[in-house]
């Protein structure tokens, strides 16, 4: 646990009723156009209750006061963040007259295509940071600004490795594809996954983040509706 400037920098801490806490966190939440994105914030426990509020956005626009506070990797963490602003895509991505006009008119084309890449390369980066210097990541499930320890992320500290198996017979051949990570296996069909970033690889399952060695994330989603995909006879050797 290392406090800077009455800031507490730390993870899994276990909130203990009776103490004034501040932490800084990765909150991942949702975005209307963007999809899921991750927002800096100061957490504040409240005395004599077991859980954080969100006490300030440090995005898009970070007090500089409470910036001098924190520590270099934190303040890498709101800076990446912030290069995903409105007015930076917009900057980087459109031709319009302004944000407003750029935010009406973005079509899910140019979000799939340009867009969305682009902010799934800094939430690599961010939690890549985040695993790496033990930055507490916690997953906002409403619009509430109310954390609990469950809502907390765990960061797996070996990446999910991809494991093909394949059958084969006389008429044709298939295969299945799960993950393994930390000695347990991972049935992609039977949990609550989502992708965060397809290239390079991180997805959510449940309250775990996992880094995916190997392959993107468009070889794990056709598992995350059926059990095999079925390989043709004539098609086998292709």
């Amino acid at each position: 646990m290392t406090i800077i400037a009455g800031y507490i920098n730390l993870k899994g801490l276990e909130l203990t009723p009776g103490k004034n806490i501040k932490l800084f966190a990765i909150v991942v939440t949702q975005h209307r156009l963007w999809g899921t994105i991750l927002m800096p914030y100061i957490l504040k426990s409240d005395i004599n209750r077991r859980y954080y509020t969100l006490s300030e956005q440090l995005f898009p626009f970070p007090d500089t006061t409470t910036l001098s506070t924190l520590a270099e990797e934190e303040r890498e963490v709101i800076r990446v963040i912030n290069e995903y602003s409105d007015r930076n895509l917009f900057t980087h991505f459109s031709k319009n007259n302004n944000v407003k006009e750029f935010l009406e008119k973005v079509t899910r084309e140019r979000i799939d295509q340009f867009i969305r890449p682009y902010i799934e390369r800094k939430i690599y980066k961010c939690i890549s940071i985040a695993r790496d210097e033990a930055i507490p990541v916690y997953l906002r499930k409403s619009k509430i600004n109310t954390l609990h320890s469950e809502d907390q992320m765990l960061l797996e500290g070996e990446p999910g490795r991809p494991v093909f198996r394949f059958n084969r017979n006389a008429e044709q051949s298939s295969y299945s594809l799960s993950l393994e990570t930390g000695g347990r296996r991972i049935d992609l069909k039977n949990n609550n996954i989502e992708v965060l970033c397809n290239t390079p690889c991180l997805i959510r399952e449940n309250n775990n983040l996992i880094f995916v060695s190997e392959v993107d994330a468009l070889k794990l989603k056709p598992f995350f509706i059926r059990d095999s995909i079925i390989i043709p006879k004539n098609t086998e050797e292709k």
